[in-house]
């Protein structure tokens, strides 16, 4: 990663940590003490799921999560990170199956719509994680996006579930290796 890139991260982190900090005065200032209750336990919450996320010995897979929200413009992802002893799993395959299933994604979202999506990623044993990505939202011909990620890779299980006001929740999940 270039020094740019690095500033970059920074930066963005930054501007979140900003906008939950203004976010908290605003409600101090208008005297809403259980709003600025419930942003401080969001906040605290946020802060140990990345406490979990930056410490998964996983380099290039932990920053590519770190990056995400603000690589990708209309997706939103929270995670999930149950790991709790050394793993061998390799990193650039697990960094690659994710970039690629995102290309799918964001070739058949909808640009004007906002996808909330989470990662679960829970270790089974020291050599193997399983992956659950999930996405819910409005999706363009979504039984070919849901073709298009299985064709792309074996290991590659995709569910769609109807939700209600016409959006669709995808699950993709998965066992590195």
């Amino acid at each position: 990663m270039k020094d740019e890139d690095v500033v970059d991260l920074l930066r963005h982190y930054r501007h979140d940590w900003m906008n939950e900090l203004q976010l908290i005065m605003g409600y101090a200032q208008m005297g809403k003490l259980d709003k600025v209750q419930k942003k401080i336990e969001d906040s605290v919450e946020r802060a140990v799921s990345e406490r979990s996320l930056q410490n998964m010995p996983l380099p290039k897979t932990v920053l590519w999560l770190t990056q995400f929200n603000w690589r990708f413009d209309n997706f939103q992802l929270t995670n999930t990170i149950n790991i709790s002893e050394a793993l061998t799993v390799n990193d650039f395959e697990l960094y690659d199956r994710l970039e690629r299933i995102m290309v799918h994604f964001t070739k058949y979202c909808m640009k004007t719509e906002m996808y909330h999506g989470t990662i679960n990623v829970q270790q089974l044993n020291n050599e193997q994680l399983k992956i659950q990505l999930t996405f819910s939202g409005i999706f363009e011909k979504s039984h070919e996006l849901k073709n298009k990620i299985e064709h792309s890779d074996e290991l590659l299980n995709v569910e769609i579930e109807k939700s209600q006001h016409d959006h669709e929740i995808f699950t993709v999940t998965w066992i590195s290796e």
